[in-house]
């Protein structure tokens, strides 16, 4: 099935709507948070919700979120709550990321070097070492050691940080959706 047999497409802005449905305000929120302060955390099902939508849609389309809300009048105040609430979560999601980008080429920097250190001693102790069963163990353990601490780092960056990578990029998207309202008259 097509996405765009799934989602409608606002003819103003050219975005691809993705439609929440919610009884009133606080069903945007995480239902453990109850802070006084304005920033409250989104609630899981509908990050987990609008995750699966924007994998939907392809990379190109700018996305709207509408939000249609059931019960309650139309209330400003409460809007800008709900905007600041989503772009503060989305930001932190998106800096939480980039703080994994930067612990996998850490990780992948000191497993190059790890594996350099144990391939250059075996390079040079190889020769060095009397024939016996403990030297052949010491000389292959740290010679697979030390491809194994290479495959790791290649591992890492060829690997882990797409994904990474591919993550964040769908929480830039939704960072810069539109945020819109529909209010359901009962």
């Amino acid at each position: 099935m097509n996405y765009k047999d799934i989602y409608n497409r606002n003819p103003d802005t050219d975005r691809v709507i993705i439609d929440v449905a919610l009884d009133d305000y606080f069903d945007f929120y995480h239902e453990w948070d109850k802070a006084k302060y304005n920033i409250r955390d989104v609630n899981p099902d509908l990050v987990n919700f609008l995750d699966a939508c924007v994998r939907q849609i392809p990379s190109k389309e700018s996305l709207e979120v509408r939000l249609h809300i059931e019960k309650g009048p139309t209330d400003s105040k409460n809007e800008t709550k709900v905007r600041e609430s989503f772009y503060h979560y989305y930001s932190m999601e998106i800096d939480e990321v980039k703080k994994n980008l930067r612990n996998i080429y850490k990780v992948a920097a000191i497993s190059i070097a790890v594996s350099l250190l144990m391939l250059i001693f075996v390079y040079f102790a190889e020769g060095d070492m009397k024939e016996g069963l403990l030297s052949y163990t010491v000389i292959n353990g740290f010679e697979i050691g030390g491809w194994v601490f290479m495959w790791e780092a290649f591992y890492g960056i060829g690997f882990e940080r797409i994904g990474k990578k591919k993550k964040k990029n769908e929480l830039k998207r939704l960072l810069s959706a539109d945020i819109s309202f529909v209010y359901t008259k009962e």
